[in-house]
C-alpha cells in the first residue's frame, strides 16, 4: 500500500524517479546509479493499479452515498489506503473527480471505437446502435459519472482548469459516435444533423432512463420490458429515417405549366411538415376548386 510522503522530504520534479522508501540507494548496491529498468515499471504498474482503485471507489461511494457524502476519507476507507495516497495520486478530491469524469470518458470512447453497425435496415442498425449506447449509458456507472458533471459544472468554487479539462472531455466520443451515426444513415440518402441528434438523444435518453428505474428497488422493471421498449423505439426510428430518405429521393412528378408555381411551394411543404405528396395533392385540389368557384362568384 502506499504511504503518504514524509514531511520535509523533497519530492521528486516532472521527468525525476520518486525516491525510495527508506532514502537510501536502490537494491544491488551503487548509491548513484540508476534504478532497473524492470523495477520503474513494477513500481510504474502498482501506482496505476493503486490511482484505478481509487477511482473505482470513488464511483462506487457516489453510487452508495451521493456525491457530496463521497468524501476523501471515505473513499480512501473504501480503497483501502489512506487520505495520503489520494493526495499523492491527484493532489485534491477535485482532480479525484474530475478523473472520474475522464475514466468514463474513456470507457465511452472504447466502447464506441471498437463497435461497428452493419444491418440491413434503419431499423435494424438503429437497433444495433441503442444497443452499443446502451452498453455505457444503461450502466450504474453512468449515474456517478453524471453526479459528478453536474456538481462540478454548478460548483463555484470548481477552477478554471478543471473546467477547461471537462471542455475537452466532453468532445472525446464525439468523433465516434458521428461515425456510428453516418453508419445508421448510410445508403438512405439522410444527412440531417437535427435526425442524427435525435437518434443520439433518444437512444441514450432510453438507456438512461432504464437504470435510472433499475436503480429504484421500489420500481424495478424488468429486463425484457426495457428489451421491448428499445425494439418499439428503434422501429419508430427506423420508419422516420425511411420517410425521410424517401422524401429526398423522390422524383419530381410532371405537372401542368400553370400549376408549376404552386406544386414547387407544395413539395416544399412536403419537407417541412412531413406531409406526403398525396396529402398536400389533394389539399391543394380542394384550394384549386374553392378559388375557381371564387372567381364564378
Amino acid at each position: 500500500m502506499q504511504t503518504e510522503p514524509r514531511p520535509g522530504k523533497r519530492q521528486a520534479g516532472a521527468g525525476e524517479a520518486a525516491p525510495y522508501r527508506d532514502g537510501g540507494a536502490p537494491p544491488g548496491g551503487g548509491g548513484a546509479g540508476k534504478r532497473p529498468a524492470a523495477m520503474a515499471a513494477q513500481d510504474h504498474g502498482r501506482d496505476s493499479a493503486s490511482r484505478q482503485r481509487l477511482i473505482d471507489a470513488a464511483v462506487k461511494c457516489i453510487l452508495d452515498q451521493g456525491f457530496y457524502r463521497a468524501s476523501s476519507n471515505a473513499i480512501a476507507e473504501r480503497a483501502g489506503v489512506t487520505w495520503g495516497v489520494i493526495q499523492y495520486h491527484f493532489g485534491s478530491r477535485e482532480a479525484l473527480m474530475l478523473a472520474v469524469l475522464e475514466d468514463g470518458a474513456r470507457r465511452l470512447k472504447e466502447t464506441l471505437e471498437n463497435a461497428e453497425i452493419t444491418g440491413e435496415t434503419p431499423t435494424v442498425r438503429v437497433a444495433q446502435y441503442g444497443d452499443i449506447l446502451a452498453g455505457h449509458y444503461a450502466s450504474p456507472e453512468f449515474l456517478a459519472f453524471t453526479q459528478v458533471l453536474l456538481n462540478l459544472t454548478h460548483d463555484p468554487r470548481t477552477t478554471r482548469q478543471t473546467r477547461d479539462t471537462m471542455n475537452g472531455i466532453a468532445e472525446t466520443a464525439a468523433p465516434e459516435l458521428r461515425r456510428l451515426q453516418r453508419q445508421v444513415l448510410e445508403g438512405t440518402g439522410v444527412n440531417s444533423p437535427a435526425l442524427r441528434a435525435v437518434l443520439l438523444h433518444a437512444l441514450r435518453g432510453l438507456a438512461l432512463s432504464h437504470v435510472m428505474l433499475d436503480t429504484l428497488s421500489a420500481q424495478r422493471y424488468e429486463s425484457r420490458q426495457f428489451a421491448e421498449q428499445r425494439a418499439l423505439l428503434a422501429e419508430a426510428l427506423g420508419l422516420l429515417i425511411e420517410q425521410q430518405g424517401s422524401l429526398v429521393s423522390e422524383p419530381s412528378r410532371g405537372t401542368e405549366p400553370a400549376k408549376e408555381t404552386a406544386l414547387t411551394i407544395d413539395t416544399g411543404l412536403t419537407i417541412d411538415t412531413g406531409l406526403t405528396i398525396d396529402t398536400v395533392l389533394t389539399i391543394d385540389a380542394a384550394l384549386t376548386r374553392d378559388t375557381e368557384s371564387a372567381q364564378w362568384d
